[in-house]
């Protein structure tokens, strides 16, 4: 309780003393303000141009794709095996090149038939999040923005499928109804494309192949039974950040894929560079703001060398005293964080105003959260305290005897 009391009244009187002096205080103060601002603005620089570079490429779906560049016959083993891949966020079979493809015509307008890609598609596909489908019907289509423009049809809409094949020289065409349930941007999909359910497209291979479908009344022979393999598939990464693993998975089992791993590596090797950058200035105005302070305070504690003496005579433990300037310094600290809040948070809008030509609305180009914000106060605090320990020995190793020979 003794010591508690003592601590207590000695951080009393530095308050006092830090109040009393306000000047010297205020340009304490003023001056971590002056190294930390910079270093707030530099951090929330390098957060603000990593995250709108990485939203920009996490929203983008093609960036997290692997497509497969060559065929194969994959079967259930390798699809629950890169299902369970702890990257994988959207798997789906898919059938041969040769077998994608559909020819579409808009039977409400005389235009040109439009031969468009078969992508086969399911709940949680990465293209369609932003569309209200959830699952497609043998009936149903999505369509890309281009398809849709040269059909000239929009959600709701009626189409006509059509698939030609040749059995025993024989040429074969099959017409099948499809209703438009979506149309996806250009920005998703730039190419005509259809989005079916796995079912059609499997009924389109099945037809091309020469084995009846019963759903279209076409004739043909029957699949043996057995597994069902398939020449390609759909594969999207959880992040940018699990493309590259599953890129080498994939690589490891001689499947070479098509991704955008270049412009993923970039953002990651600027992220790098910004948070090297970032750390050497800190420590560098960390060390000059730590010299600055303990120069300062050692100097405050020699001006009171025979105040604080008293305090020892009158039986002040040394310990004590010794949180006199460590106190002065947690008040700079404190203060000196506040007031580069403030700095910062009247510099970020103009320079967001500065650079917001090329951005989206919802994006800034600096951007400081408010726990990293709560981290720099703390850290700020962690180091005024260090730089005080030296003014803090110092101050407790007065001798009472120089109080005595003050009085």
């Amino acid at each position: 309780m003794t010591f508690g009391r003592d601590l207590l009244m000695v951080s009393s009187l530095a308050a006092a003393d830090y109040r009393h002096e306000s000047r010297l205080s205020l340009c304490q103060v003023a001056a971590l303000a002056a190294v930390l601002t910079p270093l707030l603005v530099l951090f929330g620089l390098r957060y603000g141009i990593v995250t709108t570079l990485r939203e920009e490429l996490r929203h983008n779906p093609t960036t997290l794709e692997l497509r497969p560049l060559v065929q194969g016959s994959y079967g259930r083993s390798f699809f629950a095996e890169l299902e369970n891949h702890t990257g994988t966020a959207f798997l789906l079979p898919n059938t041969r090149f040769l077998a994608a493809t559909v020819t579409l015509r808009n039977p409400a307008a005389r235009l040109a038939a439009v031969d468009s890609e078969l992508i086969p598609t399911a709940p949680g596909d990465p293209l369609l999040q932003h569309t209200v489908v959830s699952q497609l019907t043998t009936a149903e289509v999505v369509l890309s923005q281009t398809a849709a423009e040269k059909l000239r049809v929009g959600v709701g809409d009626e189409l006509e499928g059509r698939l030609g094949r040749v059995v025993a020289d024989r040429h074969e065409t099959v017409h099948f109804p499809l209703r438009v349930r979506a149309v996806i941007p250009v920005a998703l999909y730039a190419r005509d494309a259809a989005f079916v359910a796995l079912p059609l497209l499997l009924m389109a291979e099945d037809y091309r192949e020469g084995f009846s479908v019963p759903d279209w009344q076409a004739d043909g022979r029957d699949r043996a039974p057995g597994e069902r393999l398939f020449a390609g598939f759909r594969l999207y990464a959880r992040s940018i950040d699990d493309v590259g693993p599953l890129r080498d998975w994939l690589a490891a089992r001689e499947i070479d894929t098509d991704t955008r791993l270049a412009e993923i590596g970039l953002v990651q090797r600027l992220d790098r560079s910004l948070t090297i950058l970032f750390l050497i200035i800190a420590c560098l105005g960390g060390i000059g703001f730590c010299l600055s302070l303990a120069i300062s305070l050692w100097g405050n504690v020699e001006r009171k060398r025979y105040e604080l003496s008293v305090f020892r005579l009158l039986g002040l433990p040394s310990v004590s005293l010794a949180a006199f300037p460590i106190v002065q310094a947690g008040l700079t600290g404190l203060f000196g964080s506040l007031l580069a809040g403030v700095c910062y948070a009247l510099t970020s809008p103009t320079i967001n105003a500065l650079f917001a030509e090329g951005l989206s609305a919802n994006q800034v180009l600096c951007r400081l959260p408010v726990t990293a914000f709560l981290w720099a106060v703390v850290l700020t605090l962690v180091l005024a305290t260090a730089a005080a320990a030296a003014a803090g020995w110092h101050a407790a190793r007065f001798s009472p005897a120089e109080g005595l020979r003050y009085e």
